[in-house]
């Protein structure tokens, strides 16, 4: 009963613990937000267990610069992912999904990723967008052994810079 008692207190505590890992990340590595994004990060300090006045977290008068540039096609020797198009539409049926958007996305100078494709899942509000992306990017693997990106949002979502980038430069895949 003691161990059934445990997983149930770290599952009730999964949000707070994932808020702490953000937060904390933003912290340690150095990382700067707009004053935007720091009420954000306010508002997230109220589910974990963070004091502000415990946090060294930069504030920038401007965003940074995008490291990655977005295009609606891959370079001609990058094939297209149509049989990951195909499992994706499949995939996002009943899901509370509205729009499945590709789009390539490519480095700029030094950026921590290679270039790859991205899919931008926009979903109904309320759906669970981080395990959304989770299945569909099991999804991927399990079915074709891909790892694609996969990043889900809300509709109506006012996005950040590097999302509204990408949207911008997408193909509507589904419906």
């Amino acid at each position: 009963m003691a161990d059934l008692t445990h997983r149930v207190n770290v599952i009730a505590d999964e949000d707070a613990m994932a808020v702490q890992a953000v937060v904390l990340r933003l912290d340690c590595d150095g990382i700067g937000v707009t004053g935007e994004e720091w009420l954000l990060v306010r508002d997230l300090l109220e589910v974990g267990d963070l004091q502000e006045d415990e946090l060294h977290i930069s504030l920038l008068d401007i965003p940074p610069t995008l490291a990655y540039s977005f295009t609606p096609d891959a370079p001609e020797h990058i094939p297209e992912p149509l049989a990951a198009d195909r499992l994706m539409a499949m995939s996002v049926a009943g899901r509370g999904v509205t729009a499945v958007r590709r789009v390539y996305r490519s480095p700029k100078h030094v950026a921590a990723n290679p270039a790859s494709w991205l899919y931008l899942v926009e979903t109904e509000v309320g759906v669970e967008e981080a395990r959304l992306s989770d299945y569909l990017s099991s999804q991927l693997w399990h079915e074709l052994n891909e790892t694609q990106l996969v990043e889900a949002y809300p509709a109506g979502a006012v996005l950040p810079t590097y999302h509204s980038a990408a949207l911008a430069a997408s193909k509507l895949l589904w419906p």
